[in-house]
């Protein structure tokens, strides 16, 4: 009895023993998961906290390597800047100045975007480039558009149908109803140019496109407009086929045509038109615009004298050998030519000259109607429609006294 009570006893001993050490693994064994998973959570933090860190050292590389091509970018654009201008200062080319009257903030056409009609400037009204303001030129521009065209060939190239229609709309010239007959003659003594009205003459419209002087032309209704249209002629061949500048259509531009269709085409105009002359100031007869009045006055007398004296002095000594024997005299009294025929000579070309330089309608007139010299000696009637040059002169040289 005694030894089965101590049986027990151990067995109960042995089992609560068991019961504690099974109690103490398992306590052993949760803490050990919780370091687990301490040691973990630990880790994943770590690996977060290294990846951010890893993707803003990235990002502070990234604007870094961004800032470093963007000072490379503006260096070479700095140097590629200042290459332009050395280069733009070594070759010294001229500024291109603006005609008095342009409007402000306008710039003249660079000459890549010229445009030509064979070997002249030609300008088109309706071009946007000429229209961003509010001179109306695509409506009603053609007359500064025309004198445009002359100036650019004969005077200035950075003259613009802008700079014509502002300087002509301040001197009241020119509106959105378009210009007045006497705006050509203003523009072209503005622009340092002479006119000449040749009203609808055709021997003196001819005689000027062969001295390479352009031609306004004042068109009525008919194949160029419905209403008026200022058109500019350029050249005109050995046919009598004329080249023009329709500044209202490029392809009105691109034909010939003969000039008595284009005198058909003519409306009737004031200011001696409608028909003028574009040409350059002789040399003989410029006269500072900063002299005195009174200056300019006799200046104008002296040069008049001047030039019939150098007149009178070609008819005298330059002559063919043909008219070296004929007098003077006789020579100077002109027969008037056929109707379908333009006099050319020595004589005829002073004259031309002469009436160019002194502005004098009568003597281009002269120079383009009437023959002189073994023309005219040879003709059948020496005393019907003839005309004694040596009266005008000396009327002219008195009237330059």
């Amino acid at each position: 009895m005694r030894k089965k009570l101590m049986t027990v006893a151990l067995a109960a001993f042995f089992s609560c023993c068991l019961s504690n050490s099974t109690s103490i693994h398992a306590e052993e064994s949760m803490v050990s998961q919780e370091s687990t998973v301490s040691t973990t959570e630990f880790s994943v933090t770590t690996t977060e906290k290294s990846v951010v860190s890893e993707a803003s050292t990235q990002k502070k590389k990234t604007v870094v390597k961004r800032h470093k091509k963007k000072a490379t970018i503006k260096k070479k654009h700095q140097e590629k800047k200042k290459s332009k201008k050395d280069n733009h200062q070594k070759q010294s080319k001229p500024k291109i100045s603006h005609a008095p009257g342009s409007v402000n903030g306008y710039k003249p056409v660079k000459a890549k975007e010229t445009e030509y009609v064979g070997q002249y400037i030609y300008y088109n009204q309706t071009d946007t480039q000429w229209n961003q303001n509010n001179l109306s030129i695509r409506s009603s521009g053609c007359g500064p558009t025309s004198m445009a065209v002359c100036i650019a060939n004969l005077q200035n190239k950075s003259v613009t149908p802008v700079d014509t229609a502002s300087w002509a709309r301040q001197q009241g010239l020119y509106s959105s109803d378009g210009s007045v007959h006497k705006a050509i003659p203003a523009m072209a003594q503005h622009w340092g140019l002479h006119c000449m009205g040749l009203k609808r003459d055709y021997n003196m419209i001819k005689r000027s496109l062969q001295n390479e002087n352009p031609v306004v032309g004042l068109m009525g209704p008919g194949y160029f407009t419905g209403g008026g249209h200022f058109i500019t002629l350029l050249s005109i061949d050995q046919n009598d086929k004329v080249v023009v500048a329709d500044v209202a259509s490029r392809k009105r531009t691109s034909k010939k045509y003969d000039l008595k269709y284009i005198i058909a085409q003519s409306k009737q105009a004031a200011a001696n038109g409608p028909f003028w002359s574009i040409y350059k100031s002789k040399a003989a007869y410029k006269v500072s615009a900063k002299a005195v009045k009174k200056k300019i006055k006799k200046a104008k007398k002296v040069n008049t004298v001047r030039a019939i004296k150098q007149c009178k002095k070609v008819i005298a000594n330059d002559r063919t050998e043909i008219e070296k024997n004929i007098p003077v005299e006789k020579l100077i009294i002109g027969q008037q030519a056929s109707a379908d025929t333009i006099p050319s000579g020595k004589i005829n070309d002073a004259l031309y000259d002469l009436g160019e330089q002194l502005e004098n309608y009568e003597l281009i007139y002269v120079s383009t109607h009437y023959e002189f010299g073994q023309q005219m000696i040879t003709g059948s009637n020496l005393k019907a429609n003839t005309i004694d040059v040596n009266e005008i002169l000396d009327a002219l040289q008195k009237k330059g006294r």
